[in-house]
């Protein structure tokens, strides 16, 4: 199977990458590495360089590899810069995540696994 990873050189992301090549799918790798890094992709993986908020490059991403699933672990994960920023956090976690699942829509994807945690610390 042809498996797209968004946020996949992220710590959880290559973990879940790597877990999906050793299983024997086609795994590409989706991050803007904004806070991934290039040496966590799995080197059997594929890799866009590409931010799911950016339609133009989904486009091009779900052309060429053609994903039959993806397993969405992109994210802004910084709880300061949501409570800073929370337009760039929507952005990027809802517009992102909208445009990721039109792009599925458009080019046939079949299932969509969507992974979602946070940590709130208690206010002192």
């Amino acid at each position: 199977m042809r498996i797209l990873v968004t946020g996949g050189a992220g710590f959880i992301g290559s973990h879940v990458a790597d877990r999906f090549l050793a299983a024997g799918h086609q795994v590409a790798v989706l991050d803007n590495l904004a806070t991934g890094f290039r040496e966590f992709v799995p080197r059997e993986a594929r890799f866009y360089r590409a931010d799911v908020t950016d339609p133009a490059a989904l486009a091009a991403c779900f052309a060429e590899f053609r994903p039959e699933v993806v397993s969405h672990h992109a994210a802004q994960i910084d709880v300061r810069k949501s409570v800073t920023d929370p337009v760039f956090d929507a952005t990027v976690n809802i517009l992102g995540g909208l445009r990721l699942l039109e792009a599925c829509s458009r080019h046939g994807t079949r299932k969509v696994i969507y992974a979602s945690t946070g940590r709130m610390r208690p206010s002192p």
